[in-house]
């Protein structure tokens, strides 16, 4: 047995303010630092060894 719901649409009003992002705010800032000198994978930056894992074949022998 499946439950769903019934289709409701989504209402946005258009004059919502928005919030705006804090533009190097420090703590992210500190932890980007942090994580890059403990050699961690950074959110938004390349990651090589995802990028090596990802390249490779799932079944290297084919």
């Amino acid at each position: 047995m499946t439950m769903t719901l019934p289709w409701m649409p989504v209402i946005i009003s258009a004059g919502a303010p928005t919030l705006k992002r804090p533009v190097g705010a420090p703590i992210f800032e500190q932890l980007v630092a942090d994580w890059t000198a403990a050699g961690r994978a950074v959110p938004g930056r390349n990651d090589p060894e995802w990028s090596r894992l990802a390249g490779q074949s799932p079944w290297p022998d084919r």
